[in-house]
């Protein structure tokens, strides 16, 4: 009898333990989101004078909500948002970037989110490219 209780005694602290592990595990999981389409978008060719809007969409593969917050951009000229503080068990959340485009011909600009889950922290950078150009070269650009 006093095996038997032994045993029943290891099994149930065995798994109390394990549990206690796997519950602890949990918050030291990374936080990594999927980006549609890649961390870089190009633009193509655009008017100097066009606003340049760009909503990268997040997508949150885990099964526990992950933070999302904004770490920086890249210069005065960006600025980034994000659409939601957390992004729900594998739901979905956007980060946009807004870029005045000042004295330039080539577009390059960036921002950086984080994406958090207990005391892990995954920072991701994401970047638009392309062109200024005049509308007349937009035109002919299409031209053959």
């Amino acid at each position: 009898m006093s095996t038997r209780i032994s045993i029943v005694l290891l099994i149930a602290v065995s798994l109390l333990f394990g549990v206690g592990i796997a519950f602890k595990m949990r918050g030291h999981e990374k936080p990594a989101v999927e980006v549609a389409g890649g961390t870089v978008y190009d633009v193509g060719t655009i008017p100097a004078d066009h606003p340049l809007t760009h909503a990268f969409r997040l997508s949150n593969p885990h099964s526990f909500p992950v933070g999302l917050s904004i770490v920086t951009t890249g210069c005065e000229c960006t600025t980034a948002s994000v659409s939601a503080p957390v992004i729900p068990p594998h739901g979905q959340a956007d980060v946009t970037l807004n870029v005045k485009l000042e004295d330039t011909k080539e577009i390059s600009s960036g921002g950086c989110f984080a994406t958090t889950h207990g005391d892990q922290k995954v920072e991701t950078w994401l970047l638009l490219t392309g062109h200024v150009g005049t509308e007349q070269k937009i035109l002919n650009s299409g031209q053959k």
